[in-house]
């Protein structure tokens, strides 16, 4: 049987704690809402794939040489520092682009660049005003890399 290797032990386990750690967010954000389920669908859909793909290239950009337990943490930590953004910008980019098409009469793809710069001020916000979770969640992805680059078996080369 084929082993598993770091970076999709790594990748997979960020995808499943990001994605339910943003349905939490969103759960949280969203309550009150009629339409509360296909929301936190959407969102927790984005999450899932912004995960997969920051993830992925973070620990390839990270283990380009060398496999160590201190890549391990950087990977976790820029992966982390780039998650933890992700539910505040689908949450505002979602609430944004509905409020300037139904609004104010906008097309699709002029509320979509609209609500684009709203969307990144909130997201990047998240660094100013960091919460006891956002920490936590940037740390629990640094130790989760390190977990995983000390544990899985290193590649052959």
């Amino acid at each position: 049987m084929k082993t598993s290797s770091q970076r999709l032990t790594f990748t997979a386990l960020m995808t499943l704690l990001a994605t339910l750690g943003g349905t939490a967010f969103g759960l949280y954000e969203l309550r009150g809402q009629a339409d509360l389920f296909s929301d936190i669908f959407k969102i927790s859909a984005l999450i899932a794939v912004a995960s997969v793909c920051l993830s992925f290239v973070f620990w390839t950009a990270t283990h380009l040489r060398k496999d160590s337990a201190f890549r391990g943490g950087l990977a976790g930590l820029l992966t982390g520092l780039a998650i933890v953004q992700v539910p505040y910008f689908v949450s505002t980019l979602r609430a944004e682009f509905f409020r300037l098409h139904n609004l104010e009469n906008m097309g699709v793809v002029m509320s979509a660049l609209g609500a684009l710069p709203v969307s990144l001020k909130s997201g990047l916000a998240t660094y100013e005003l960091i919460t006891k979770v956002s920490l936590a969640a940037v740390l629990a992805s640094v130790i989760l890399g390190i977990i995983v680059a000390k544990t899985v078996p290193s590649r052959k080369r």
